[in-house]
C-alpha cells in the first residue's frame, strides 16, 4: 500500500513538474540548442578528393546518419517526454526520502509546505547553484572546460549547497 503511494505520488508530481519545465525548455532553452545546431551541421568532402592510399574510396563513402526525431511536433513531444521522465525519477527520490524521513524515530514528520521547501533546495542544490557560481550551460560547439572537471566542479557545488 505504502509503494503504491510513494509511486503514485511520485508520478502525479513528475507529470505536474516536467509539463512545466518542458514549457521552460521550449521558451528558453531550445531556441539556443536550435541555433547551436546551425554550426554544427558540416559539408559533406568531395568524393574525388584522395590522399594517394587505396582505402581513400572506402573513407569517402558518405556515414549513414543517426536517428533522430524530426523538427517540429515529433522533437518537442520526445523532448517532453524525456522532461516528463527525468522528473517522475526526481520525484521518486524525493518522495522516498521524504517517506524515509517520516519513518525515522524522533522527528516532525514531513508536510505539503515542508516539502515544497525540499523540493525548492533540491533545485538549488542541483541546478540553480552551480549555473549562477561560474558553471554556466555550453552550447554546443564552444570552448569549455575539460568534461571531467566540470563533472568535478557540479558534484562539489551541489554537495556544498545541499550541505
Amino acid at each position: 500500500m505504502a509503494f503504491r503511494n510513494i509511486v503514485f505520488s511520485a508520478i502525479v508530481v513528475g507529470i505536474l513538474t516536467g509539463l512545466f519545465y518542458g514549457l521552460f525548455q521550449q521558451t528558453m532553452i531550445s531556441p539556443i540548442i536550435y541555433g547551436a545546431e546551425n554550426y554544427e551541421v558540416t559539408e559533406p568532402t568531395a568524393a574525388g578528393h584522395s590522399h594517394g592510399d587505396a582505402s581513400s574510396s572506402e573513407a569517402a563513402a558518405p556515414e549513414e546518419e543517426a536517428w533522430g526525431p524530426e523538427d517540429g511536433l515529433e522533437r518537442i513531444s520526445y523532448t517532453l517526454g524525456s522532461d516528463i521522465l527525468v522528473a517522475i525519477a526526481f520525484a521518486m527520490v524525493m518522495v522516498s526520502l521524504m517517506v524515509w524521513h517520516n519513518f525515522s524515530a524522533n522527528k516532525p514528520k514531513v508536510t505539503i509546505g515542508q516539502g515544497l521547501l525540499w523540493g525548492i533546495a533540491a533545485m538549488v542544490s542541483l541546478f540553480v547553484a552551480p549555473a549562477l557560481f561560474g558553471l554556466h550551460p555550453e552550447v554546443p560547439g564552444t570552448i569549455a572546460a575539460e568534461l571531467i572537471n566540470r563533472q568535478v566542479w557540479w558534484m562539489l557545488c551541489a554537495v556544498a549547497t545541499a550541505g
